[in-house]
């Protein structure tokens, strides 16, 4: 639909409506419905419910990250952007502001390809350890490390011999658990493993996967190496990627023909295998392991024929091969997601250099991140504003706080030039985390967002902002921002504030649910809605059991809508255009003792009507 979409977060503290033993869902219900029952384990399942199907998307902003984490100040904030814009952007923005680590051969020492990995996802930090002439199996291979881990020289190569300054020695081949201890970073989010072109260069046997792993076999060795970098990184997504296809025929340095030059034939090594059959041993490893696996090899486009154009000698990629390489990687990359929400925390002035991101089913987000935030205080409130590196078109906002203890009076704002200001809440008290104020507004052009509060007794505290929008941006709309006036069958002096921007007040039936009570909205124009939702807040029982919704032209004449709920707080329907909304309750269970509340009455819109 053409509506916001927003997660649902509410809680009991006592001063909602109770809920009767046992529901009846009547006539308008949802699978949801079904679940409401009294105790605990309704709470339990009614959370894991409304998190399931919680559709926007929180961008974690962090500070600028050097491979570790920074440590939490006293007073340290967290803050954190939720945007909703266009689709296809969610599995590439979920490795936002990780750190990564490639781990390989000269094909990743090199380097010819993670740039274009580290910039298309937004990737913080990158570790590169590729070492040249490296194989999988147990080999001789010497190298030497700098301090922090990174590859300086390996024996024999630009006329090494020892171990220069200021380094140390270690085991080169890629299933030593030496050169992983000392060079893979224990607290990366993604280590990505190529290699497998200098086993099939070294004659390697394939091997099978009978433990413990026979290291000197390729399989084995794999395996071997996967479990290791398992145990070094335990937060780390282990990903396998095939060797590079295109490898060429070596002539010798006496030869006169190009060692880049286009055959008729694939490479085959002394064991009569081609790279082919390297590929297909990795895959078998990555799904025994039950690890990603990213098919390099037959992904790249770089084959026999063409190979001139991708690969500058042998084996390792061109500019252009590094180009075809990255597409590869970032192909395989966006269907595989992170493990987990890392969160930095920063205090003061906050250069956010980066932001992470947490999907949903919706799978609907955008990039915006580097928001510089700025700090003030004046006559005793605390005021921070983000300023967005680009104007955000909205038409929804919303705001949770961790702890009343610490943010106290807020004050929202929101502006396109700094100049003009557009208050959103004022003097709105919280009172747990996971309440969300929320404020439906005409779309307006946003640069800058100015959050004021007075510090409470608490040392630190955390807030969360959340922008929204609308698939469709040309004609949705959100709670208040048409809706003229609102009427109810029962306590009519309560209805505005349905549409109050504050969760803490509500429209209610004030006695059991009882059919035919009702609510109606009365729409500024004709409009195109599709949807509502009733914010409950802490009325966490006093949702309808039953529920009729109707439209109207003229508020006479009505007409009741097929809508479906999966959860009795979110009703759709398809569109029509109406200038009337009323909501009536149907047959109710004798035993429930749950009121009727509406702390806040959102309105989807902005599909197409039938004319």
């Amino acid at each position: 639909m053409g509506g916001l979409d927003k997660t649902k977060k509410m809680r009991n503290n006592g001063s909602g409506s109770g809920y009767g033993d046992e529901t009846n869902p009547g006539f308008g219900t949802g699978p949801g419905a079904g679940l409401r029952k009294s105790g605990w384990i309704w709470h339990i399942l009614l959370a894991a419910l409304l998190l399931a199907n919680a559709a926007c998307l929180w961008f974690v902003l962090t500070a600028s990250r050097s491979g570790e984490e920074p440590a939490k100040e006293d007073g340290a904030q967290e803050y954190a952007l939720n945007v909703r814009l266009t689709q296809g952007e969610a599995s590439r923005l979920c490795w936002a502001g990780k750190t990564w680590c490639s781990y390989g051969d000269s094909i990743t020492q090199e380097a010819a390809w993670q740039s274009y990995v580290t910039e298309y996802f937004g990737l913080a930090k990158h570790y590169n350890r590729g070492i040249g002439s490296c194989t999988f199996a147990v080999s001789d291979q010497t190298w030497y490390a700098n301090e922090d881990g990174s590859y300086h020289s390996r024996f024999g190569f630009d006329g090494v011999t020892e171990a220069p300054e200021g380094t140390t020695e270690h085991e080169g081949y890629l299933c030593s658990s030496d050169r992983i201890n000392v060079s893979v970073p224990e607290d990366v989010d993604l280590i990505l493993v190529m290699g497998g072109t200098n086993d099939m260069g070294s004659d390697v046997p394939l091997g099978d996967l009978t433990y413990p792993f026979d290291e000197t076999t390729f399989k084995g060795a794999v395996a071997a190496t996967v479990v290791k970098l398992q145990k070094k990184a335990p937060g780390a997504v282990v990903v396998l990627a095939s060797p590079l296809s295109g490898r060429g025929v070596d002539s010798g340095e006496e030869s006169s023909l190009p060692a880049n030059r286009d055959e008729e034939a694939f490479a085959v090594n002394g064991l009569g295998l081609t790279t082919e059959d390297y590929r297909d041993a990795m895959e078998e490893v990555a799904r025994t392991l039950s690890i990603p696996f990213i098919d390099v090899y037959g992904t790249t486009g770089i084959n026999q024929w063409n190979r001139s154009q991708y690969i500058r000698d042998v084996v390792h990629p061109s500019e252009r091969g590094g180009m075809a390489l990255a597409r590869s990687v970032i192909g395989g990359l966006e269907g595989i997601k992170p493990n987990m929400i890392s969160r930095a925390n920063a205090a003061g002035q906050i250069p956010a250099g980066s932001a992470t991101v947490r999907e949903t089913e919706k799978g609907l987000s955008a990039q915006l991140d580097q928001i510089r935030w700025q700090r003030t205080e004046e006559d005793g409130k605390i005021f921070l504003t983000g300023i967005l590196p680009e104007t955000l078109e909205s038409g929804g906002f919303s705001v949770d706080v961790s702890d009343p203890d610490y943010f106290r009076n807020i004050k929202l704002e929101i502006s396109e030039d700094g100049q003009n200001w557009q208050e959103l809440y004022a003097g709105m008290q919280y009172e747990c985390w996971g309440d969300s104020l929320w404020a439906g507004f005409p779309r307006t052009k946003i640069r800058q967002i100015r959050f004021g509060y007075e510090k409470g007794s608490k040392e630190n505290g955390v807030f969360r902002f959340g922008f929204y929008q609308a698939e469709d941006a040309a004609g949705s709309f959100h709670c208040g921002s048409r809706i003229r006036k609102l009427s109810a069958s029962v306590n009519g002096d309560q209805v505005n504030n349905m549409t109050d921007h504050d969760l803490s007040t509500r429209w209610t039936s004030g006695s059991a649910q009882k059919e035919g009570v009702w609510v109606m909205a009365e729409l500024t124009e004709d409009c195109v809605v599709d949807g509502l939702r009733m914010e409950l807040s802490d009325s966490i029982g006093d949702f309808p059991q039953a529920l009729r919704i109707e439209t109207s032209g003229d508020g006479e004449n009505w007409t009741e809508q097929e809508a479906v709920s999966g959860d009795q707080i979110d009703f759709h329907f398809d569109p029509v255009r109406c200038r009337y909304i009323r909501l009536t309750l149907g047959e109710i269970p004798e035993d429930l003792m749950a009121n009727w509340s509406i702390h806040e009455l959102i309105l989807f819109g902005g599909g197409q009507a039938d004319q």
